[in-house]
């Protein structure tokens, strides 16, 4: 798997779990974790830029990591970003092109919000 033309990579780290290989890079900038299980998927721990005037950079990696495999791919994390306006309750009203441009960043990379259960937020 090719990723300079995608990211810094900081560290890499190669571990094994039984004949599992498993492979982590860590880049930190923007701080994205790429973990590949085996040749069966991989897993992105991915933090957004919390400043909206750089979003787009934010979603085109994504779209970049995207498509370095065609792996089954879960990212978790914090996008700084919402979906939907009913994910935020009080402040400034969400620019809808902004939810746009990360629901299109999502459909592009054919991610989908797996959900979620409990207290919507977490003062609740």
């Amino acid at each position: 798997m090719e990723l300079k033309s995608v990211l810094m990579v900081e560290v890499v780290v190669c571990l094994w779990v039984g004949r599992i290989p498993l492979l982590f890079l860590l880049g930190l900038s923007p701080p994205i974790i790429l973990m590949m299980i085996g040749n069966s998927w991989r897993l992105t721990g991915f933090y957004g830029t919390p400043e909206t005037g750089n979003r787009h950079e934010t979603w085109n990696l994504l779209r970049r990591l995207n498509n370095t495999t065609n792996t089954p791919w879960c990212v978790v994390g914090d996008f700084n970003e919402i979906i939907l306006a009913t994910e935020k309750q009080g402040g400034l009203v969400r620019n809808n092109s902004q939810m746009q441009n990360f629901r299109d960043a999502l459909s592009d990379c054919h991610l989908e919000d797996m959900g979620y259960r409990g207290n919507w937020f977490t003062w609740e």
